[in-house]
């Protein structure tokens, strides 16, 4: 694994909680979900098969037929290292 991969899991893991950089603090976590298209769904198996995330939902028509991911309390550790002493009060968007 390159190191430019390890940065798009963390931003994927990181999209999927809800958190956003704002200025020079993170908004908290406020979902935990990622409805991954045909491109996305490597990366996100990848990310299940070290537990790094479940597959939460089967394809359906409310996905658009594509499954979703949720990520781990493990997953959420990584993609969360540095940011939460970084957080604004704000947690949505």
């Amino acid at each position: 694994m390159t190191e430019e991969q390890d940065v798009q899991e963390i931003e994927q893991m990181r999209h999927a909680l809800g958190v956003q950089k704002r200025g020079n603090a993170w908004t908290k976590p406020f979902r935990n979900h990622f409805v991954a298209g045909e491109a996305d769904q490597p990366l996100w198996e990848s990310l299940v098969g070290r537990g790094l995330a479940v597959r939460s939902r089967r394809p359906s028509e409310l996905t658009g037929g594509a499954p979703c991911y949720s990520v781990t309390n493990r997953g959420r550790e990584i993609a969360l290292a540095g940011v939460l002493s970084q957080q604004t009060e704000t947690e949505t968007p």
